[in-house]
């Protein structure tokens, strides 16, 4: 039916068409286009309900949009966020759906409820909202709401503060022209300490050089992110802590050398776990340095891409005999699986290398060797994908490409080597 309408439309002269006629059908054709948008954003609301993108291997429904839908990152994320608001916002939602507004005016409606609250919103602000956002453009439907928020009483004014700090943000995004694009939100306190380390930096004389002409570069324009909210961003304190753990991933990883206070270049996560547990037995005890145990397929993961220091222990835990300590991955290892892989090889996934785990095909507690043929990159969430979550990966020594399977055998996408 809509390749039908759209093969109508193509066949329609445009040049003898009257100004009035282009001016009617252009307000047409926007109301079509918002009622469509809203059937989109209809079903990836009951997609993302139903868990399926998780079912398929991405890591929530941005992950999944991006992917297979082929959007960026910033795209993904506004077609989310209006599908979540289809629940949240039900009269503004209504009105989406007949295309009386766009998705852009329900995001903005959208973001004015955790800026104000709901109960400001139920006491009459969304409907006057949705009446402005019929004949206004969602950018006044902002400042509108800005407005309201300023008229509030000493609580509700920290309560407003309050919410916008949760919703505190930061994507680092590289464009097609290699320049590096930064997004984010900030409260008004951390956002004016931002603008004062600025004006600091500013005031410093700049480095001798030529400088670039105003405008000389293309619009900035998104594309794959180097450091981002992770899919689940509607959960701000779980991409919080997401961002934590990358961080401390990231400093533990330091080079000694260049540290300066021998760090290590791996996480000294202390897990002792008897042998059998690793040649992956569907049972077996495995703990922490600090004696909390952790299921066997953790157990496995986390020695996927560690140091092993074998030792012989007692029936009461004494140590009677203690080998080497060796590395499972080694500096040279990681750096030749990085140069090949680039980042994560699960299909759907571009995290980049640096945030990425060495992950054995064959573990090598089952006889796998550490070789780069029996190594690829796995993103944190993908490497606990296939140990815990019963997913399989496979690699073509031969083209490169890297194959996944769900739990219950159905392949996923492949994913080629990556370009040259």
């Amino acid at each position: 039916m809509l390749a039908a309408a759209a093969e109508l439309l193509d066949g329609e002269d445009l040049d003898s068409a009257t100004d009035a006629a282009l001016a009617t059908q252009l307000r047409g054709l926007w109301v079509a286009i918002c009622r469509l948008q809203a059937q989109l954003s209809r079903r990836v609301a009951v997609f993302d309900e139903r868990g399926a993108a998780a079912r398929d291997g991405a890591r929530g429904i941005r992950g999944w949009l991006r992917h297979r839908l082929r959007l960026d990152a910033v795209e993904a994320g506004r077609q989310a966020t209006v599908a979540a608001a289809l629940v949240t916002r039900p009269a503004a939602a209504a009105a989406y759906l007949r295309g009386e507004i766009s998705a852009e005016h329900l995001a903005a409606i959208d973001e004015a409820g955790w800026l104000l609250g709901d109960d400001a919103m139920d006491r009459g602000v969304e409907r006057i909202l949705l009446q402005h956002a019929r004949r206004e453009p969602p950018g006044r439907l902002r400042r509108l709401s800005r407005r309201f928020r300023e008229r509030g009483g000493p609580q509700e004014a920290v309560d407003a503060f309050r919410r916008v700090r949760a919703h505190r943000f930061l994507d680092v995004v590289r464009a097609g022209t290699g320049a590096v694009n930064i997004r984010g939100q900030l409260d008004v306190s951390d956002g004016e300490l931002l603008l004062a380390a600025l004006r600091a930096v500013r005031s410093i004389p700049p480095a001798r050089g030529p400088d670039a002409a105003p405008g000389s570069l293309p619009p900035p324009e998104t594309g794959t992110p180097e450091l981002s909210v992770p899919d689940g961003a509607e959960a701000p304190e779980r991409a919080r802590a997401d961002a934590l753990v990358a961080l401390c991933r990231a400093v533990l990883r330091t080079n000694p050398a260049e540290a300066g206070r021998g760090l290590g270049d791996r996480a000294r996560v202390v897990v002792t776990v008897p042998l059998e547990t690793l040649r992956a037995s569907p049972t077996g005890d495995a703990l922490l340095g600090s004696g909390e145990p952790v299921p066997a397929a953790v157990a496995r993961r986390l020695a996927c891409d560690a140091r092993v220091l074998p030792a012989v222990l007692g029936g009461a835990g004494e140590v009677l005999d203690i080998g080497a300590e060796t590395e499972t991955v080694t500096q040279g290892l990681r750096r030749a699986v990085e140069l090949r892989d680039r980042g994560c090889r699960f299909p759907g996934c571009d995290l980049v290398a640096a945030e990425c785990e060495a992950h054995h095909l064959v573990h090598w507690a089952q006889g796998g060797q550490s070789i780069v043929d029996n190594v690829a990159l796995l993103c944190p969430y993908h490497h606990g994908l296939v140990h815990e979550g019963g997913w399989q990966i496979t690699r073509d020594p031969y083209t490169g490409t890297v194959r996944a399977r769900r739990p219950d055998g159905t392949r996923l996408d492949t994913v080629s080597p990556p370009p040259e």
